[in-house]
């Protein structure tokens, strides 16, 4: 086999062509995301990589998506092209929308409480030491340096 073919013979001998719904399931490695990743020589992302496969390259500027919404389907039939904003409707459109990020005490591993912060920082600016006030909540001192920096917990007064 010529050397030009083998990225595109091993691609395609990680590809589950029988999948649900026709989805054609990429079976070799996925990123945190659920995308599959290749490389050729260069990392793609494999739906990418079908798509130019299929059709060619993906004009400057646009987006890979997947009607299917199976971010390891590399069937080119799944795949059309779409801008940014087209990518960020499609991705609302099918409930994929991040919800607003939980802030203070109301996230899950939130290690202090708003009354907490606003403690730190009135005993900090008085004076306490910041080693004190972490032992003392259970955090660690860079946590405390965060908050009387306000870099941290910054919706507390």
């Amino acid at each position: 086999m010529p050397r030009w073919e083998e990225p595109t013979a091993r691609f395609w001998a990680k590809v589950e062509k029988h999948g649900h719904g026709g989805c054609w399931q990429w079976t070799g490695a996925r990123a945190d995301t659920g995308y599959g990743n290749f490389h050729d020589g260069r990392p793609w992302l494999t739906h990418r990589y079908a798509w130019v496969l299929a059709n060619g390259a993906v004009p400057r500027g646009l987006c890979v998506l997947h009607r299917c919404d199976n971010r390891a389907c590399v069937n080119p039939a799944h795949l059309f092209l779409g801008s940014k904003r087209d990518n960020s409707l499609d991705m609302a459109a099918k409930g994929r929308h991040r919800v607003p990020s939980l802030r203070g005490s109301a996230h899950g591993e939130a290690k202090l409480t708003e009354g907490a912060v606003a403690d730190i920082r009135v005993r900090v600016a008085r004076g306490e030491l910041q080693k004190h006030l972490a032992t003392e909540y259970g955090v660690s001192v860079s946590l405390v340096s965060l908050v009387v920096r306000r870099k941290a917990w910054q919706h507390v007064p």
